[in-house]
């Protein structure tokens, strides 16, 4: 372990932040424009449409299945992509007050 400095940005961690909180605005736009998406199941009710929507026998091969972990996954990529953006800017926030002193 060396003694060499560490060099931090604030000013960029707070660019980095705000682009954070528009890539995480913007996903979260798409994931609500497609959880609305159209109203009905095109695939109908018949056997073919309810193998396609609800897997043949398999719950988990199913297309609502997969579509609601998908949608759970995006959920918690926000959640994600906002948590990062409040840890770079509370961290650029605390290296300037840490410089203060």
């Amino acid at each position: 372990m060396t003694n060499d400095p560490i060099e931090a940005d604030p000013d960029g961690m707070r660019r980095a932040a705000h682009l954070f909180e528009a890539v995480s605005t913007r996903t979260n736009r798409i994931l609500t424009n497609l959880e609305g998406g159209s109203p009905g199941e095109p695939w109908g009710q018949d056997d073919i449409g309810t193998k396609f929507a609800d897997g043949d026998g398999d719950p988990e091969k199913g297309y609502r299945r997969g579509r609601d972990n998908m949608f759970s996954s995006v959920r918690a990529l926000v959640g994600v992509l906002d948590e990062n953006a409040v840890q770079l800017a509370d961290g650029a926030n605390q290296l300037e007050q840490a410089d203060e002193s």
